[in-house]
């Protein structure tokens, strides 16, 4: 479905020459474009990873193969969630789930994730596209400026107070981290094929 981060282009991060975080402007982007899109349905197939779980949950309802894999890597990579994920994955699963993932970076099954709210049906493989077209057929069925007024109000109700104080945490610690040697391990572990060797 979507393995995240390319680690191979961030073997150098920089920062912005405006004192922002790095990131910050993309991930406040995404934050947006989240709240005033049209209704987002997502047929995941495979696996998802990091970003890839980050994706899903900015999507509104969201549907995967019995055959999807799901994992919360960031930690994994010397790093923690970002484009909103460590609040979106609270908000979507609860504190105790988010936590479990996001900490041990477990990959989980199609049934697991199901079981805990992060994805909204599970069906059988062969089914994946129909399933996600009725449901968006459905969804389409309805008039264009209720859905939309319905999205971003549901959206604004859960992000907005504080949504870009989120993410500008996130990029601020992000770029941290991704200037650290956890990262630069982990990049290099990753490209070299091999376990990484953290020193703390």
């Amino acid at each position: 479905f979507c393995a995240g981060l390319d680690v191979q282009d961030w073997e150098n991060p920089e920062s912005p020459p405006n004192g922002e975080p790095m990131n910050y402007r993309s991930q406040l982007r995404w934050l947006e474009m989240m709240r005033e899109s049209k209704p987002v349905v997502v047929a995941v197939n495979g696996l998802a990873v990091g970003g890839g779980v980050t994706l899903i949950l900015s999507c509104d309802i969201r549907i995967a193969s019995e055959r999807a894999q799901f994992e919360e890597r960031h930690v994994r990579m010397g790093l923690m969630p970002d484009m909103g994920s460590s609040r979106l994955l609270v908000q979507t699963v609860g504190l105790a789930q988010a936590l479990r993932l996001q900490l041990t970076a477990r990959r989980i099954d199609a049934r697991e994730a199901e079981r805990i709210g992060l994805v909204t049906d599970v069906v059988a493989h062969e089914q994946l596209l129909d399933a996600a077209i009725a449901i968006a057929t459905e969804v389409a069925a309805h008039p264009v400026s209720s859905l939309l007024a319905t999205k971003q109000l549901v959206w604004d109700n859960m992000c907005e107070s504080d949504g870009s104080q989120v993410v500008w945490r996130e990029a601020e610690v992000e770029e941290r981290l991704m200037k650290g040697p956890d990262f630069a391990e982990a990049t290099r572990a990753f490209i070299e094929k091999r376990a990484p060797r953290f020193n703390g």
